[in-house]
């Protein structure tokens, strides 16, 4: 019930603030999804002091009335909609990663969310994330980025690499020595804004799902 609670929030949410076309052309690609899905991923590993050799002020963007929150609780993301900042519409399951444990963290112009990643921190929280199974060792200090999404509105504009750096120094504040993810091969903005903190990625992830049956397999990459 709480799913399909999800979905239709999430289907109101984008007919309001994108249209009925793009309503119906998500529509489309979710039938498809639920019936197959195939891709490929490269996966990343990252140091978190790498962001102690990041200039914020290089990556800051050029926006006014930008602000940043951090919400580890659907207490605090009550608190924020109370002050006009929303953020879980943008999630169908936000309120159960929430509640696992995972951490968004939010960029907002003026009272529109511009910008929301999310840093998992336990196997538990994995669930709520449509992430693929790359092997992350939440018990030594390493931790998972997920659920990363820019409004249509403000895409181009660097909001991705300074939420990048946002989330690394998060992590590290945190304890976390190792980030790791997963980009979708052909998300070339993703893999520019990751270029700061370190090396290549160091594998390559095809995820296969036929209805209920899934295979997920790494290849190592070589040095670049």
């Amino acid at each position: 019930m709480h799913g399909l609670i999800g979905l239709w929030r999430r289907s109101r949410h984008i007919r309001q603030r994108e249209g009925v076309a793009s309503l119906l052309r998500r529509a489309r690609g979710f039938l498809t999804y639920c019936l197959f899905e195939h891709r490929v991923y490269y996966l990343y590993e990252h140091s978190t002091d790498s962001v102690l050799e990041v200039n914020e002020a290089d990556v800051l963007p050029a926006i006014r009335n930008l602000t940043f929150h951090v919400v580890s609780s659907n207490e605090a993301a009550d608190r924020l909609e109370v002050t006009g900042l929303e953020l879980r519409s943008y999630m169908g399951n936000a309120r159960e990663a929430l509640d696992k444990g995972a951490v968004a963290l939010c960029t907002f112009v003026d009272e529109e969310l511009a910008h929301i990643g999310w840093v998992v921190m336990s196997e538990e929280a994995c669930g709520a994330f449509a992430e693929p199974p790359c092997k992350v060792n939440f018990g030594n200090g390493e931790a998972m980025r997920a659920g990363v999404w820019t409004n249509p509105k403000y895409r181009g504009l660097g909001l991705h690499r300074w939420n990048t750096f946002k989330r690394m120094q998060f992590m590290r504040d945190r304890g976390i020595a190792i980030s790791r993810g997963a980009i979708a091969k052909q998300n070339l903005v993703a893999q520019k804004a990751h270029r700061l903190y370190g090396p290549a990625p160091y594998a390559e992830g095809r995820y296969l799902r036929i209805l209920w049956w899934k295979s997920w397999r790494e290849r190592p990459l070589p040095p670049r």
